[in-house]
């Protein structure tokens, strides 16, 4: 009877709201990993690109969509279906691979406001924002979230971008910062997207997301990639 309730458990559609209500929080190296498990026993990845397909999240190519419907602002960037303003300099060398987004200005004026929804984790400096995001330009599925990163152990992409990371926040002379992942499917939006923050200039928010803010770190942990650094 077990054997069969877990067979058809993996056969089951990816339910996102099930698997937050059994992993309310991802964010360190043991709860990833234990999510990882999880989600390699019940073929999660195949089961998220069904569904993308039917939600028009990624094409038949398995790449992700730029359109309006659904409205991807990380994918429209990086295809530069939409014009991003950020200046990319800051980036150096890993402005190929990835692209600095900035926050919606309403949420960077609120960063200090505990009850506003959305509110930046980060106020700014002289220079900007003190949370900004690095997408990367690469919009195939496997790319859409670090829970696909993982999944492949894909340790060169991630030390990539923890590169492009350290990169742009020594650039903004940044020395306390955090460097953050929302695991699908505690994410807002299907486009990989790691939040960078000034953590000198913390805000409420940064406390309220610790619940599913995976550092970096831990993600390389937990693909026992770790001596890179």
């Amino acid at each position: 009877m077990g054997s069969s309730a877990s067979c058809l458990a993996s056969q089951a559609p990816y339910d996102p709201d099930a698997v937050l209500k059994k992993f309310p929080a991802i964010n360190n190296t043991e709860t990833l990993k234990k999510y990882i498990t999880y989600a390699r026993q019940n073929n999660h990845l195949e089961k998220i690109k069904e569904k993308f397909r039917d939600e028009n999240i990624i094409d038949e190519n398995d790449t992700l969509t730029t359109g309006l419907k659904p409205f991807n602002v990380f994918a429209r960037f990086a295809s530069d279906a939409m014009p991003n303003p950020v200046d990319q300099s800051l980036l150096g060398d890993f402005a190929d691979m990835f692209m600095v987004c900035h926050n919606l200005p309403e949420n960077d004026l609120k960063w200090n406001d505990p009850d506003f929804y959305g509110a930046s984790m980060a106020g700014p400096d002289d220079y900007g924002p003190g949370h900004v995001f690095i997408t990367t330009r690469d919009l195939s599925f496997k790319r859409f979230n670090i829970l696909p990163i993982v999944l492949e152990n894909d340790a060169w992409f991630v030390s990539r971008l923890l590169l492009a990371a350290i990169n742009y926040t020594a650039n903004r002379g940044w020395t306390d910062v955090g460097f953050y992942f929302h695991c699908y499917p505690a994410n807002s939006v299907q486009s990989l997207h790691l939040h960078v923050v000034n953590k000198d200039t913390a805000g409420p928010t940064l406390k309220k997301q610790m619940h599913k803010n995976l550092d970096i770190y831990d993600v390389l942990d937990a693909m026992d990639a770790r001596h890179l650094f």
